[in-house]
Order: structure tokens, then C-alpha cells, then sequence
């Protein structure tokens, strides 16, 4: 009875493992048309022609659309993260912690210019502020995204007292507060640098890095440092 069970669970474990890796293939694929047609341009038709599976067979896998672009937006947050959490590594101060961070949102904003509108995306469509993502039936892999994003959150925050408790940060605004100010204003500019890219030379006389590092320094000031 015990070879029985054993054997019944290896067999389990293996589809799981079979269905597991169908689905990265999926969300590879998925990734591709979203890069190449957009968000608002690919559809489940496309994705299903793509990994030449039919629609319904998507559905075993995936809630809907918004699901398999949460997938692919997951990888993104994951890479985000990463760099983040790497990059306070062996810094001391909450203000050097916080720079280091913003540095490695800039670096990631460069490298991987289709994650950082994957990110940009799902924000304008599908956040939740305030929304309790189980209780409204949101795939597995958004509720995922909001834990990446939460953690991405932690840090800021985690970051910002640490340099108001070390004297680093002397702005005495609440964390969280000061977080929100500092990631729009990030995030706002990052955008503007992407919409305008290819005229910040000839129309304004700068270019990516110069700009952000303009943007730091007035950053610097509103921490109080």
C-alpha cells in the first residue's frame, strides 16, 4: 500500500510539474506579443495562436487575459525587486539605503524598458489600493503582484525611518506619506524621460542620466540632507 501511494503521489507531483512548466511557456510567449502589440492589442486569440493551444485550453491555466499580463508583469516585479533588495546591500545609513534604491530604479527603467511599461500598465489597469484582491476575485497572479509590490513598498518605507531614526533623513514627514511623494515623483519622471526620449537633446539640452541625476539632487533637498 505504501509503494502504491508513493507511486500515486510521484504521478501527481510529475503533472504538477508538466502543467507548471506548460504554463512558463505560455507566459514566454504571452510575454513576446505583449512587447511586440501592446497591452490593449493582444488578445486571447493571439496568445492561444501563439503557443498553439486553443482559448479554452488557455482558461485551465489562466483567469483571463488580465491574468496571463499579471504573469508576465510578475517576472517584471520580480526583476525590480531583486535589483532593489541587492542594491541596499552593505549600506548603512536609511539615506544611503533610499539612494541606492533609486539607483537601481534607474538602472532597471534603462535595461528592461518593456518590464518598466509592464509596470506602468498594470498600475493604470489593474491596482487594487485599498481592495482586498481575494475577496474580488482576482487571479492568483495579481494577488502575487501585489505581494511584490507590497515588498517593494517595505523597503521604501523600511529605508525611509531608518535614515529619520540614524539623523540621515532629517524631513520628518510620516514614512509613508514621504514614500508616496518620493515614488510618484520617481515614477512621474521616469514616464516623462520615456515619453520624451528622443528629444531631450535636441529640445532640452540633456539626456536620461543627467536629468535624473538633476532629479536626485532635488530629491536630496527634500530629505533635508
Amino acid at each position: 500500500m505504501r509503494a502504491k501511494s508513493d507511486r500515486s503521489q510521484w504521478d501527481t507531483n510529475r503533472l504538477e510539474k508538466k502543467k507548471k512548466l506548460k504554463q512558463q511557456q505560455m507566459i514566454d510567449m504571452a510575454e513576446r506579443l505583449f512587447i511586440q502589440h501592446g497591452f490593449e492589442n493582444t488578445t486571447m486569440d493571439m496568445i492561444a495562436e501563439e503557443t498553439g493551444y486553443t482559448v479554452r485550453s488557455l482558461y485551465l491555466y489562466f483567469r483571463d487575459r488580465d491574468d496571463i499580463f499579471a504573469a508576465v508583469t510578475l517576472r517584471a516585479l520580480d526583476v525590480l525587486l531583486d535589483k532593489m533588495k541587492h542594491s541596499v546591500g552593505g549600506k548603512t545609513t536609511g539615506y544611503e539605503r533610499l539612494m541606492a534604491i533609486a539607483d537601481a530604479y534607474f538602472t532597471y527603467f534603462r535595461d528592461y524598458p518593456a518590464y518598466f511599461e509592464f509596470n506602468r500598465i498594470f498600475e493604470v489597469h489593474t491596482y487594487y489600493y485599498n481592495r482586498p484582491v481575494k475577496e474580488e476575485g482576482f487571479g492568483v497572479f495579481v494577488s502575487r503582484c501585489q505581494e511584490v509590490n507590497d515588498q517593494i513598498t517595505d523597503l521604501l518605507i523600511e529605508s525611509i525611518e531608518l535614515g529619520q531614526e540614524d539623523g540621515s533623513i532629517k524631513n520628518s514627514m510620516g514614512s509613508k506619506k514621504l514614500m508616496l511623494l518620493l515614488w510618484g515623483a520617481t515614477f512621474g519622471l521616469l514616464q516623462i524621460i520615456r515619453i520624451r526620449q528622443n528629444h531631450l537633446n535636441d529640445v532640452y539640452d540633456t539626456n536620461e542620466e543627467e536629468l535624473f541625476g538633476e532629479f536626485i539632487k532635488t530629491i536630496t533637498r527634500i530629505l533635508g540632507v
